[in-house]
């Protein structure tokens, strides 16, 4: 299964970075009021790891092909992620969050595609609220 997804995830990840419909390599952040749509991607600055929606999961995936974390909402149906004014960050299916980040009560607050490869949710004052722990 593992040697599928990634047969599935290293052509994909590799047409994200070369085509004008997905992310620029120094769009990182996802601002508040925000959302990443399903056939986009949020690419870290140096351009080594990308966040995605694939099949209804979002993946961090490496430059690579391998894949860092995701949410483990594959198999569903999804909107995008959204990135609410309040500060949490949820994957959702119209007005239902698949997965969050139980960051709501910090305005401003944005994420993060950092160039370590952890995705970060941080409030306007730089403090971390939330990471998905896969710096390298």
């Amino acid at each position: 299964m593992k040697k599928l997804l990634s047969l599935l995830i290293i052509p994909f990840f590799l047409f994200a970075f070369s085509s004008s419909s997905f992310a620029a390599a120094n769009e990182n952040i996802l601002r508040p009021g925000e959302f990443l749509w399903k056939y986009d991607a949020l690419v870290s600055n140096n351009g080594k790891y990308a966040l995605f929606i694939a099949n209804g999961d979002l993946v961090l995936v490496s430059i690579d092909g391998r894949t860092l974390w995701h949410t483990g909402t594959a198999g569903t149906s999804t909107s995008g992620l959204y990135m609410t004014p309040d500060g949490d960050c949820q994957l959702i299916w119209f007005d239902t969050y698949l997965f969050h980040t139980n960051t709501a009560g910090h305005p401003g607050a944005f994420l993060v595609v950092q160039d370590d490869g952890n995705l970060v949710v941080y409030t306007p004052e730089g403090v971390p609220l939330w990471n998905s722990g896969t710096w390298e």
